[in-house]
C-alpha cells in the first residue's frame, strides 16, 4: 500500500500543475484579447468622443496616406520605365472608373425613381442636386481663376467650355427659329 504522505505529495504536485496550467491559459487568453483589433468603424465611433482614440485614428490615417503615397510613387516610376505596365494600369483605371460611374448612375436613377413616392429619397435627391450645383460652381470658379492667372491649360479649357456654350445656344436658337417658321 502507498504511503499517505507520498499520495498527498503527488496530489499537491498535480494540483499545482493544474493551477499553473489554468494560470497559463488565462494569460494566453488575455494576450489574445489584446491582439483582437478594433474595427475601423468602431475606432471612428470611439474617436468622436475619446481624444485618445481621435489621435490614434489620425495617426492611422497618416500612416495609410504615407503608404499610399509611397505606393503611388513606385507605380508612377514603374509606369515611366515600362510602357506595357503603364498601358495596363491606364486600362485598369479606366475600367474601374467606368464601373464606378455606372454604379453611381444606377444609384442616382434609383434615387430619382424613389423620390416620387418616398419623401426621404426626395430629400436625399435634393441634397445631392444642391451638392452638385455647389461643386459645379466651385469647379467653374477655379477654372476661371486659373485662366485669369495665365495657366495655358485652364485657358484652353475655358475656351472649349465657352465654345460649347455658344454652340448649344446657337443650336437651340436655330431649332426655335425652325419650329416658329413651321407653325
Amino acid at each position: 500500500e502507498a504511503d499517505p504522505e507520498y499520495i498527498s505529495q503527488l496530489e499537491d504536485k498535480e494540483r499545482a500543475k493544474v493551477e499553473k496550467q489554468l494560470e497559463l491559459d488565462e494569460k494566453h487568453r488575455q494576450r489574445q484579447l489584446k491582439k483582437i483589433k478594433e474595427t475601423r468603424a468602431e475606432l471612428v465611433n470611439r474617436a468622436k468622443t475619446d481624444p485618445a482614440a481621435a489621435e490614434e485614428l489620425a495617426a492611422l490615417r497618416a500612416k495609410e496616406a504615407a503608404a499610399r503615397a509611397r505606393k503611388k510613387a513606385e507605380q508612377e516610376q514603374r509606369m515611366a520605365e515600362d510602357p506595357e505596365y503603364a498601358e495596363m494600369i491606364r486600362q485598369r483605371n479606366a475600367e474601374y472608373n467606368r464601373r464606378q460611374n455606372e454604379r453611381r448612375k444606377a444609384a442616382r436613377q434609383e434615387l430619382i425613381e424613389n423620390a416620387e413616392s418616398d419623401p426621404e429619397a426626395a430629400e436625399k435627391l435634393e441634397a445631392y442636386r444642391s451638392y452638385m450645383v455647389e461643386a459645379q460652381k466651385k469647379h467653374m470658379k477655379k477654372m476661371y481663376d486659373e485662366a485669369a492667372n495665365g495657366d495655358p491649360e485652364a485657358i484652353m479649357k475655358k475656351e472649349q467650355f465657352l465654345q460649347g456654350r455658344r454652340d448649344y445656344y446657337n443650336k437651340k436658337k436655330n431649332e426655335s427659329e425652325v419650329s416658329s417658321c413651321a407653325v
